[in-house]
């Protein structure tokens, strides 16, 4: 970083530039593919999170419980409305 200054090429633009240097990953593959996600609960908000993150459009997300109050602070896809339905 000579002189303080911080440049952005072509390839920081890209978010997935790093993923297509592997010769057999595709984009497009993973944002057509489908996705279930069986539970929401903390681990499940994380790895829907992760999956989207990487590029899954169509994700399924299934859980039988409710959201309360006291897992808030670990699922970042609820919010105290959730809790209060």
């Amino acid at each position: 970083m000579p002189g303080g200054v911080l440049s952005v090429n072509e390839t920081d633009q890209d978010r997935f530039h790093r993923a297509k240097l592997m010769e057999w990953f595709s984009i497009e593959k993973v944002q057509s593919a489908g996705v279930l996600v069986v539970g929401c609960g903390a681990l499940g908000n994380e790895v829907a999170k992760n999956l989207v993150l990487e590029g899954f459009k169509n994700i399924t997300l299934v859980d039988m419980d409710r959201v309360v109050r006291s897992n808030l602070n670990r699922c970042v896809f609820f919010t105290e409305e959730d809790a209060a339905a």
